[in-house]
This record gives structure tokens, sequence and C-alpha cells, in this order.
């Protein structure tokens, strides 16, 4: 037996080749025993748990890890029961860290085989266990890429290769016949020069050197060229790839995609003429435009507009600033718009501004917001209302004028011995004078809107009706002399003129003019009965009296006459005021209208989604149909007021009252200013296409005439051809029109020295040569009853002969269209 000092020397050394086995593993050993204390454990346990060796000797799972504590116990005691070894993997976190252990356990048993505790070796396999993880995820995510790279070869339209440098082959894989053409099967005997050869002869030296860069620097590439597919066209592709690198750092693989771009490309290509044609519609439009930058207040573009505006150049207006051209007052509207703007909502406002000369301007601003280069900027629009105000003050004068006018024109009726009416085809008045009322002994009440059956016979009135209707039809002045009856129960005579006429809407009446003839007519029965008594007596006495007579006659028909130039004169002047206002005062309502309808177009385009509430608005008025309707009703009205134009023209010439001035104008801008206002007619209808109009203008200097009458014979030589050719093609089917349209076909050119020449043509059914020689006579007309008054062509003849010393031809035959030749010299003869 060893001694006891042997025994502990050699126990100590035990436990010291122990300890240093136990420290130099890498792995965490310990011991537990049956409680599941630890009553053995290396310093790697420590470590792990953060925790000195005191703290851990005695303590159990549950001490050190109670969330584990559980599983690690129940796992304990099935070794205890067992006896048997278990090495199982677990997953652990300790403090901010998460670990894979992998720990083996072993009963601890004594002499005799009785089971003292469990030993345990853990060790950390989170490095093993990530690097198997990462390995799994590689392969799923090279497995998803492969599945991917099938879909995209199959779905996504793109053309996709792989060529192996070295073999030198390449193969070829997705969209290959949408892209290429070729069948896939021809395609992947296409090889790398092949292809080469494909790209367009002008794109493949920059391709190829961008290539032969990448494959240089063995980087990815990025090129875009021109492919030519099976049937010879071209489309633009984009080819991108890399090239892989073998071993030694030399290019291996070239790996990419061809996909196509022509609808990228075409859609830049668009996107660039659209910014050119803005950037042109930004310099050329009338008003001004001006850009500001919401956070520095400052311009940073503006149009030439807007500098002519202020009478700068464009390099001057650089140079200023808002206040150096703002009136003071103006400036917090300046600020006002900045902070609007800056807020995303519109604003509007009326300011004056300084022109160059220092005179002030007064301007209309509209401000929208708007982004550019990601910054939130403020766009005005500007524009000079200058002429608009004064135009304003000139109108209230007018309509002061008008006012004295009509004051005038009343006490005249009112006052003037002949009764004056105004009554529609169906027997409704809408005109009296006071005359009226005492010359037919009617009651002193409002006759407007009343019908002749309310105030006369049934018979009377519906001779009366006859009459008028016979008026309209005829389109020619009637002269009647009708009974009268007198406060006294007998019978007079008056003497009634009826005429066709058109009210302020366009439609067609009667006027009507009746002279009280009853002492005349009583003088005529005396002088009658007088000769006839005289003539018994003596032949001598009966000659005078028939030369008496004669005399008497022309006495009587030159004071008719002389009354009613008179009356037509002062008719005439009277209706000529007000109707000049109407007439006048529409040019401007259009172009106030046709603004409007621009900024409603751009709040449409700026604002597509409106607030509801306005959108409900626009539903409820039907603004859509407005915005359509609108401009038709102002050009209804301003071809009535036209219309009664040419009558009051007529008779100013009638009555020798014409007061046209002689101006220098640009025929061309007459011409197309006509083809507006007849724009609803030669617009597409749904019976037939629109009417073709063919201009072909000569370069013409300004011509010295009378505009406006010339415009007038403009406007009835296409009006007429207008009528002409929708009178053809109502017998015509759709198919037959779309074939052989409608033509109008406007020439002008220089001829003579000193010579303008318009010829006004249309493929119409052409004019027959019995109505061709009486076209230019008053009163002629081929039309239908109600659709014109005659006047039209002999108006024009007057016009384009009598006023300007030229001449009006018309070229026809059946079947072969009209055409009216005009020629009136560079200067009129008025002014020759």
């Amino acid at each position: 037996m060893m001694s006891n000092s042997a025994t502990d020397v050699t126990l100590r050394e035990r436990n010291a080749l122990l300890n240093s086995i136990l420290e130099s593993t890498t792995d965490i050993v310990f011991v537990k025993d049956r409680e599941g204390r630890y009553i053995l454990v290396n310093s790697k346990l420590e470590r792990w748990l953060n925790r000195p060796r005191s703290e851990i000797l005695g303590k159990t799972d549950k001490d050190l890890l109670p969330e584990y504590a559980s599983n690690i116990q129940q796992r304990d005691r099935l070794i205890w029961t067992s006896g048997i070894a278990e090495t199982y993997e677990e997953q652990m976190k300790q403090g901010d860290q998460e670990f894979f252990l992998s720990t083996t356990k072993a009963p601890w048993l004594d002499a005799h085989g009785n089971v003292l505790g469990v030993v345990g070796i853990t060790r950390d396999i989170s490095d093993r266990k990530r690097d198997e993880m990462e390995r799994k995820q590689a392969q799923q995510a090279l497995e998803a890429s492969e599945e991917r790279f099938r879909l995209v070869a199959e779905q996504t339209g793109q053309l996709i290769y792989d060529y192996d440098i070295s073999a030198g082959t390449i193969t070829w894989a997705g969209a290959i016949e949408t892209i290429t053409g070729y069948s896939k099967e021809e395609f992947q005997r296409i090889g790398i020069h092949q292809w080469e050869t494909s790209i367009h002869p002008r794109d493949r030296p920059t391709a190829l050197a961008a290539l032969d860069r990448a494959m240089q620097r063995i980087e990815r590439y990025r090129v875009e060229y021109r492919f030519q597919k099976a049937d010879g066209s071209y489309l633009y592709v984009e080819d991108r790839g890399v090239f892989l690198p073998d071993e030694t750092g030399k290019p291996r693989r070239m790996v990419g995609t061809m996909t196509d771009v022509s609808d990228r490309i075409a859609t830049e290509q668009t996107l660039r003429q659209q910014e050119s044609l803005y950037r042109v519609v930004f310099e050329s439009v009338n008003d001004g435009l001006c850009i500001t930058d919401i956070q520095t207040g400052q311009l940073i573009a503006f149009n030439p507009s807007f500098a002519k505006m202020h009478g700068y150049s464009v390099e001057e207006m650089q140079q200023l600033t808002p206040p150096d051209f703002l009136h003071p007052d103006s400036l917090s509207l300046f600020q006002q718009f900045v902070e609007v703007t800056g807020q995303k909502k519109e604003f509007s406002c009326q300011s004056k501004q300084y022109h160059k000369s220092g005179a002030l301007i007064d301007v209309e601003v509209s401000g929208v917001p708007c982004m550019l280069n990601n910054k939130p900027h403020g766009l005005a629009v500007v524009r000079d209302v200058s002429d608009r105000k004064r135009v304003e003050e000139e109108r209230n004068q007018a309509e002061a004028a008008l006012r004295k006018s009509e004051e005038r024109f009343q006490v005249f009726m009112d006052n003037s011995p002949t009764a004056t009416w105004i009554i529609d085809g169906d027997g409704n008045l809408l005109y009296v004078n006071k005359t009226y009322y005492t010359m037919f002994q009617l009651p002193s009440i409002d006759l407007v809107g009343k019908n002749l059956i309310e105030l006369y016979p049934e018979e009377a009135v519906a001779e009366f009706v006859q009459v008028n209707r016979t008026v309209l039809q005829q389109q020619k002045t009637m002269t009647t002399i009708e009974p009268l009856p007198l406060s006294d129960g007998t019978m007079g005579d008056t003497l009634v003129y009826k005429f066709p006429m058109q009210d302020v809407s366009g439609q067609s009446v009667v006027g009507g003019i009746a002279i009280d003839i009853t002492d005349r007519r009583r003088a005529e029965l005396a002088l009658q009965e007088s000769e006839a008594t005289l003539r018994q007596q003596t032949e001598a006495l009966e000659q005078t009296l028939q030369e008496l007579q004669h005399t008497q006659a022309q006495l009587v028909q030159t004071e008719k006459m002389s009354s009613l130039g008179q009356l037509v004169a002062g008719v005439a002047h009277e209706i000529n005021n007000p109707v000049n206002f109407i007439y006048g005062n529409l040019t401007h309502a259009d172009s106030y209208i046709q603004d409007l309808m621009n900024l409603l177009d751009l709040y449409q385009q700026h604002y597509p989604r409106p607030h509801p509430e306005l959108s409900q608005a626009a539903e409820e008025i039907d603004l859509e149909f407005l915005v359509e309707d609108l401009p038709k009703l102002l050009a209804s009205m301003k071809l009535g007021a036209e219309r009664i134009q040419k009558i009051v023209l007529a008779l100013r010439n009638f009555s020798r009252m014409d007061e046209a001035e002689v101006k220098a104008v640009n025929l061309h801008e007459g011409i197309d200013s006509t083809l507006m206002i007849l724009h609803n007619r030669l617009k597409d209808r749904p019976n037939r296409p629109a009417i073709n109009v063919v201009k072909d203008y000569a370069v013409l200097p300004n011509v010295l005439c009378y505009a406006g009458q010339l415009n007038q014979v403009f406007m009835n030589l296409i009006a007429n051809a207008i009528d002409a050719l929708d009178e053809r093609d109502e017998e015509r089917s759709l198919d037959e029109i779309q074939h052989h349209p409608s033509e109008i076909t406007i020439t002008t050119q220089l001829v003579k020295p000193n010579h303008v020449q318009i010829r006004i043509a249309d493929n119409g059914p052409g004019i027959p040569e019995a109505a061709k020689r009486r076209l230019f006579e008053p009163f002629f007309t081929t039309k239908p009853v109600g659709k014109g008054t005659g006047l039209g062509l002999s108006i024009s003849y007057q016009v384009v002969v009598e006023k300007h010393g030229g001449s009006l031809k018309c070229n026809s035959a059946l079947g072969q269209g009209a055409e009216f030749l005009i020629e009136i010299p560079l200067r009129s003869q008025d002014e020759a």
C-alpha cells in the first residue's frame, strides 16, 4: 500500500493532468451530480456563461440557464436512467449572440457502476452550421436563379446568350424568334462572327469597341445598336452582359442578354420632339410666360413675349428682378403669387407693371404651380390688357351713345306721321310706334307680342298673314293701298309698304310702313269728278286738266320716293348703330370666351382629376356641351349681325350714306377670317365628312381697298360654294362623298403689273347657263325660299366692280363645279 503522502502526490498529479486536459480543449467540459449541480467546469464554460467559476460551481441549470433548464434536466435524467451516452445538437442564445451547440453527455459511474452524475462535453458548431445554412441558401438561390433564368429565357422577351470564348461556341436562349425572326434551330447555328455582321454597319465599330474594352477589363458592359433580323429589317437592341474570367484572370465566357428597345428609342425620340415642340410653344406664344423659383422668388425663365411686353430685349430682361418692373402696389401681389403657387394652388389677379419707357401697362396674371428639376416653381401667364381696358372705356362710351341714339330713334318714330311696325310670318307683332295706335284706332295697350287675330277680324287677319308670307317668300317689297277706318265712321286710304328684313337672331320678319293718304285720295277723287265735268264742257279745259294730272302724278311720285328715301336712310342709320354695337362686341365676346375656354382646357390638362364638387357641377351644367355649343352660338349671332349689316349696307347704298374707309390690308387675312367664321359649316357632320379647303396663296403686297366690303364678297362667294356642295351632297351617299369629297380651292396671284386675282372654286354641281347670265342681278337667287335674299352676288359685284374698279366673273358648267374670279388693282380707283 502506498503511503498517504504518496497518495496525495499522485492525486495532485492526476488533478493537474485532468485540469491541463480540461483547459487545453476548445470544448466546454463540465460534470454535474445527481442533483444537477455543477461540480467541475473548465474555463471555456466560464467564458461562455460570462461568469467566474465560483458563481458556477454548486449551481444548477435553473440558476444559470433558466430558459433552457427544463430541457437540459430532462436529457440528464434520461442518461441517469438509461446509463447510455447521448450526443445531440441544440440552439441557444447567450446575450445578443445565438449559438449552435453539439453536446455529448455520458453517465458518471463509481467503481460499483452506480450513477453519480453526468459528464458533458459541448462544442460550439455555430460556424459550421452557418456554413451549412449558407451553402443551403446558396443552393436554393442557385436553383431559384436557374429557374428565373429559364423563366426569363421563356417569358421576358429577352434574347440570352452564353459565349465560350476559348471554344468559340455560343448558346442562344429566350425570345429568339421574337427578336431575330429566325427559328430557334436556325439561330443556334449562328456563330459569333455572323452575329457581328448582323450589327448595323454604322453601329458596328462603336459596339465592338465597347465590347472589346469590357473584355480587356473583365467587366460588365451595356451597348445599344441596331440588329438585322431574318427579313433584313433592323431593330434597336440593348445588349447587357459580363465577361467571366478563368483561373488565370483571362476572359473565359461572355454571358448577356439582348432586349428589344425599339419602342423605348421611339419614345425617347418622341419625347425629344415634344420637348422641342414645348420649347417652340413657350417661345412663340403671344402671352407673356415666366417661371419663378418659389424658394428664392427669382425669375428663372421667361419667353420673348414677356420681355417684349415690357419693352426689353431678352438679354436686358435677364438682368432684372421683379421689383425692377413691378409697380410698388403690385409687389404684394407678386408675394401672394409666390405663396399661393407654393401651396400648389392657382392664382389670378390684375396688376400694373412698368414698361421700359416708364409707362404703366395693365396686365392680367394667371398663375399655376409646376415642377421644374424636381423643385416647386410658379408659372405665370401674363397678358397685356391695356388695349382691352381702353376698349371697355370706349364700349361704355358707345353704350351711352347707343342709349341716346335709341332715345332719338324712339322720339323720331313716335312723332313720325307714318305708322311703323315689325311682324313675323305668323302675325305676331314685334314692334309698333305710337302713330300705329292712332292711325288704326287701337287701345293704348302694349301690342308687342300680340297676334293680329286679337286685334282685327279673322278674315282681315288671314289676308294680312298671306301678304306677309308672300313678302317673305318672294323677298321683295310690296306696295298696296288699303282701307283705313276713320274716327267719323267713314273710310280712308293708307299707302302701305311691306318689305322683308331680319331680326337680331337672323329670323326673317316683315317690316311695314303705312302713310295716311286719305286727303290726297279724296283730292284725287274730287279732281276726277271736276275733270269729268270740265271734259264735258270744253276740250281745251280737258287737255289742260290732263296735263295737270300728269304733272300732279309726277309730283306725287317724287314726293313718295323722297319720303321713302329719307325714311330708309333714317331707318338704316338708326339700325346701323345698334347692329354695329352688337357686331363689334361679338368680336370681343368671342375673344374673351375663347380665352376662358383655353384657360379651362389648361385646367383640365393640369388637373385631370378635379374636386368631386367641381365634377358634379360640370356634369349638372353639361360642361362638355357648353364648350362645344358656345362658339356655335357666337358664330350664329355674328352671322345674324352680318346679315343685318348686309341689308343695312344695301339701304345705305340706296340712300348714298356709305362711309367706308380705304385701307391697305392683307387679303389673305380677310380670306382666313372668313374661313374661320364659316368653319362650323365646313366641318364634318353626321351625314357628310368635312369640306376640304385648299389654299394656294401667292406672296402678295398689301392692297389698298375697302377691307370690310371685300371680306363680305369673300363671305358671299364661299358661303354660296358651301351651299352648292351641301345641296349636291344631300343627294349622294356617304360612300360617294368619301370617294369624291367636296372641296373648295382658293388661289391668289399677282396678274398684270398692278392687279391681284383671287379665284374661289368648288367641285360642286355647277351653274346652268340660264342662271349664270342672271347671277349678278339684284334679288335673283336659285336657292329655296327663306335661304337667300338674292342680294349677295349683286352686292359683291358692286363692291368689286364699282367700288374697286375691278372685275367679277364666273366660269361654270353643269357637273364641273363653279369658279369665281375676282380681279382688283393694288390701289382702289377711289385712291388712284
